[in-house]
């Protein structure tokens, strides 16, 4: 879903770029199109990079013994960017979830940057 509203995105965006701005009936613009497609892409990856978090909090606890604290790390990154910097800062976090962690704190940016 992620994939298909950003390909949407860079298809629109290229089919209208240097042309005039369409006028479509029901006041429905261009930047609301774009806008739409853009949470949705954002929403749909932010919940199968949690996702991905949570699973391998599982992962990561059942390798061998881990402080307990490990597992509010990855609640906190499951949950949001705040927590998904603090699972960064972790040094004997590097893998997967790590990876997960990165893109859900970069989706910070993907407003703006699709603005």
């Amino acid at each position: 879903m992620s994939m298909t509203c950003s390909v949407a995105i860079v298809v629109i965006l290229k089919v209208y770029d240097s042309q005039p701005v369409p006028q479509w009936k029901h006041g429905l613009t261009l930047n609301a199109i774009i806008s739409t497609l853009s949470t949705a892409s954002k929403a749909s990856l932010s919940l199968v990079v949690a996702e991905i978090i949570s699973q391998h909090k599982w992962l990561w606890f059942r390798q061998s013994r881990r402080p307990l604290d490990d597992m509010s790390v990855f609640d906190s990154a499951s949950r949001g960017p705040w927590g998904a910097l603090k699972m960064l800062t972790k040094v004997h976090i590097r893998d997967v979830s790590s990876l997960s962690a990165l893109v859900t704190v970069l989706a910070l940016v993907f407003d703006p940057f699709i603005q």
